[in-house]
């Protein structure tokens, strides 16, 4: 179980990654980029949602851990203008469950 726990983790990472390369579409006045960015949140999203699924199959000690990530990812993919905040609060609960799930 704790493979399948670190495999979750990293597809979290790369979420994380996506929601902060956002950041440029979520600035921008462009309706093209709002466009895509709208898209992507809607892409994300569902990641989020499918992986959050998948928590349930782990141990509560590996799924409570990363669900607190899942929170604040699913505003990070976000196209509002805090979504930046929620991306470095993933990533400080992405450092503490590495320390935990022992990656």
């Amino acid at each position: 179980m704790k493979n399948k726990a670190i495999g979750i983790l990293k597809e979290l990472v790369d979420l994380e990654n996506k929601g902060r390369n956002m950041e440029s579409l979520r600035s921008s006045t462009n309706p093209s980029d709002k466009s895509k960015c709208m898209e992507l949140m809607k892409e994300y999203t569902k990641r989020c949602n499918e992986i959050e699924s998948k928590l349930n199959t782990l141990p509560k000690k590996y799924s409570f851990v990363l669900q607190k990530i899942i929170i604040d990812l699913k505003s990070c993919v976000l196209c509002n203008s805090i979504a930046i905040e929620s991306c470095d609060r993933a990533k400080q609960s992405i450092k503490e469950a590495e320390i935990s799930i022992g990656k």
